[in-house]
């Protein structure tokens, strides 16, 4: 499409294929569409004809396009990570984690979009010159499960097929009940007081057993993290 005078008639060409067809100006703009391209490269001229006949040169340098009608390869996930590039597990706490994959290298400069089980966009990033690709999710997801994909959307806006199993994630940001401590155990079991000489004491107590699996910390007054254990199915 461009401007012209009034009544103009304007002539299409490619460099290869030749004449593609003509239109008039009107209002001052005119536009043109082509007969459906194959994929490949043009370089199209055009030439204006006044209303007495008068005829320019073909316009010079061309305009070139690309036509690209074939999808990307489907990207690669490689994992969930924190900011730090740190694994994180299917359950998290970290509302903006950060997706990371791998690409064709001849992808370089597309993007990717990271999409929830609904369509939603929830994050995108670009594939680098090695085909590296990290997505930040963000705004920050809610708390809730989720089912993520990638999909790659080349320069010329071709998408790719759907493959493979969507990432299973859960963000957790309610904190658990605070665990109860019941005593302190010798290494064999039995009940110790305030003053013992065993320099490896053992921490009991129970939590709620919905948090079996989630780690118990032991700290000092220093906020030193003294030894650590796991929620069992009965909360023990």
């Amino acid at each position: 499409e461009g401007t012209a005078p009034e009544g103009t008639i304007i002539t299409i060409y490619d460099d290869v294929l030749g004449f593609l067809g003509t239109t008039i100006v009107e209002s001052g703009r005119w536009s043109f569409t082509t007969n459906p391209l194959n994929e490949g490269e043009y370089n199209l001229r055009v030439t204006y004809r006044d209303p007495v006949g008068n005829t320019t040169a073909p316009s010079d340098p061309a305009w070139t396009i690309i036509v690209d009608v074939t999808a990307p390869d489907a990207p690669v996930v490689g994992g969930v990570e924190d900011a730090a590039g740190n694994p994180l597990g299917p359950v998290t706490n970290n509302p903006n984690p950060v997706v990371v994959g791998t690409a064709n290298p001849n992808e370089e400069g597309s993007v990717v979009e990271v999409r929830d089980q609904d369509g939603n966009v929830v994050g995108t990033g670009t594939i680098n010159e090695d085909g590296d690709w990290r997505v930040v999710i963000d705004p920050a997801l809610t708390e809730g499960e989720y089912e993520l994909i990638a999909v790659i959307i080349d320069p010329a806006g071709n998408e790719t097929e759907m493959t493979g199993d969507p990432i299973e994630l859960e963000v957790d940001l309610t904190p658990p009940d605070a665990p109860e401590v019941i005593g302190i155990e010798s290494g064999t079991g039995e009940s110790i007081g305030d003053l013992t000489n065993d320099p490896n004491p053992v921490v009991i107590g129970t939590a709620d057993p919905s948090e079996e699996g989630s780690v118990i910390e032991i700290r000092d007054q220093d906020g030193n993290v003294v030894g650590t254990g796991i929620v069992d199915e009965d909360g023990n």
